[in-house]
């Protein structure tokens, strides 16, 4: 059984809207790693159609190879990404647990209430 199913099938049905969307993140997560792939795959075309003199990928003396692997702010673009719709994502997962601990505390405390004016 996929580890989706797997939570789907495990999920408390009135919860169910409330977890964390890992279908959407995997998506995610899928088109990042195809993206990262063109892009390599582009660049390697790239590379072996320049020549090595001008190439910004081979140095003929021996230096450093230059090949951009990061973004402007030195994460992967596509990582940017994921970890937003991440944070997002458990952003809207912790609140509900909030919502459900302040509704689970109300409840305790009324029980409390209750139990003592039955003393």
């Amino acid at each position: 059984m996929k580890f989706e199913h797997a939570l789907e099938f495990n999920a408390a049905p009135e919860w169910r809207g409330h977890y964390l969307n890992y279908e959407q993140l995997k998506r995610l997560i899928y088109l990042i790693e195809k993206a990262e792939l063109e892009s390599s795959a582009l660049s390697s075309t790239r590379a072996s159609l320049e020549s090595p003199q001008t190439s910004r990928h081979h140095s003929i003396d021996g230096g450093d190879l230059y090949i951009p692997l990061l973004g402007e702010d030195g994460a992967p673009e596509g990582k940017v990404d994921f970890a937003a719709a991440l944070a997002s994502e458990l952003q809207r997962v912790f609140s509900f647990l909030l919502l459900q601990e302040g509704r689970l505390l109300q409840q305790w405390q009324e029980s409390e209430l209750a139990g003592q004016a039955a003393e």
